[in-house]
C-alpha cells in the first residue's frame, strides 16, 4: 500500500530543474555510468561517477539518492552531481537495491562499499584519499547517516554486516538535504512513515534511529525547506546529532515567502537551492580540510 502512495506522491511533484548554466557544468565535468562495485552480503551495484575535468586529486562524496526507499535512481540527483563535480568534487551516486529487491540493510552496505572502493582505486579516479564525504536527499540522507555511522562504530558495522574497517582517515563529513527518517515517529505523517519503514524493512530487525551515533560521528550539514511537510525530521536531527555532541551545520529557512518544498536544493534554478549548493561547498570545504599533503 505505502508503495503505491509514495509513487503517487512522486507523480504528483514536478520534475526537478537545473541550474541555467548546465551547458558549462556538463563542460567542465565528465560522467561514467554504472561502474561495478561488488558488495559483500548484497548485490553488486552500479555507479554513477560525475568528476572534474580539472586536475586532482579531489576530494569524495558518496551520494545516496531520494525516492522514499521505494523508487528513484541517481538520475534524480545528476544534475547536482554535475554542479558539485564542476566545482571540484568527484561524486559517486549508487544505483542501490530499492524496498522490494532486497532487504535492509543492503543501501547501507551498498553505500559503504561504494565509498571504500572508489577510496582503494583512488589513483584511478584521482581521488584525495583523505578527504572523503558521505551524503544523501530525503531517504538516501537516512541511508547516508547510517553508512557513516557503521563507518565509524564497529559494533554498529557488525549489527549491519559492514565489513569491518573503512577510508583509512574515516568518513570526514554528512550532508542531509531533507532528511527522511522513517525509524522515528513523524507527528501527523506516522502512519505513512511506519508504512514506509516496514516497506523498508521488509519485517527485518530495524537497527537504531538514524540520529542514535556514537561519539565521534563525523561533522553534520543538515538543511530543509519551511515548506517542507516532513521539515521537522531534519529539526528533530539537527538537535539530536548536537545532543550526542556533533558538529552540526544547518540551513533552515522558517520565514521563507513563497515556501520551499521537500527536496527544494534540487530545484536548480532558485535562489534557495544556490544558496544551499553553496553552504554545502563550503561544509565540504570545512570538513575535509585542505587537499592531503598541500
Amino acid at each position: 500500500m505505502w508503495s503505491h502512495v509514495t509513487r503517487w506522491a512522486f507523480r504528483r511533484t514536478p520534475p526537478f530543474r537545473p541550474p541555467a548554466d548546465m551547458a558549462a557544468i556538463h563542460a567542465a565535468t565528465q560522467r561514467s555510468a554504472g561502474v561495478p562495485v561488488a558488495v559483500e552480503g548484497a548485490p553488486d551495484v552500479g555507479v554513477d561517477v560525475f568528476r572534474p575535468r580539472a586536475a586532482g586529486p579531489h576530494p569524495l562524496v558518496v551520494w545516496m539518492h531520494g525516492g522514499g526507499f521505494i523508487m528513484g535512481s541517481p538520475r534524480l540527483v545528476a544534475n547536482m552531481a554535475h554542479y558539485l563535480a564542476a566545482r571540484g568534487v568527484l561524486v559517486a551516486v549508487p544505483a542501490y537495491s530499492l524496498a522490494g529487491i532486497a532487504p535492509y540493510p543492503a543501501p547501507v552496505r551498498q553505500a559503504a562499499a561504494t565509498l571504500c572502493a572508489l577510496v582503494a582505486a583512488a589513483g584511478t579516479w584521482d581521488i584525495d584519499a583523505g578527504r572523503v564525504a558521505l551524503a544523501g536527499d530525503s531517504a538516501g540522507a537516512h541511508i547516508a547517516l547510517q553508512a557513516a555511522a557503521a563507518l565509524g562504530d564497529p559494533a554498529f558495522a557488525g549489527s549491519l554486516g559492514v565489513p569491518a574497517g573503512g577510508p583509512p582517515g574515516g568518513v570526514g563529513g554528512v550532508v542531509c538535504h531533507s532528511a527522511f527518517l522513517p525509524f522515528d515517529a513523524m507527528g501527523p505523517a506516522a502512519p505513512f512513515g511506519r508504512g514506509l519503514r516496514d516497506t523498508y524493512l521488509w519485517g527485518g530487525p530495524p537497527g537504531p534511529p538514524a540520529a542514535d551515533v556514537a561519539p565521534g560521528f563525523p561533522p553534520t550539514f543538515i538543511t530543509v525547506g519551511n515548506g517542507d511537510p516532513l521539515r521537522g525530521q531534519s529539526y528533530r536531527l539537527a538537535r539530536a546529532l548536537a545532543a550526542r555532541g556533533v558538529d552540526v551545520e544547518t540551513l533552515f529557512w522558517r520565514r521563507r515567502v513563497p515556501p520551499l518544498p521537500h527536496e527544494y536544493a534540487l530545484y536548480m534554478d532558485t535562489h534557495a537551492a544556490r544558496v544551499a549548493r553553496e553552504r554545502t561547498l563550503a561544509f565540504l570545504a570545512r570538513a575535509l580540510g585542505p587537499r592531503t599533503g598541500a
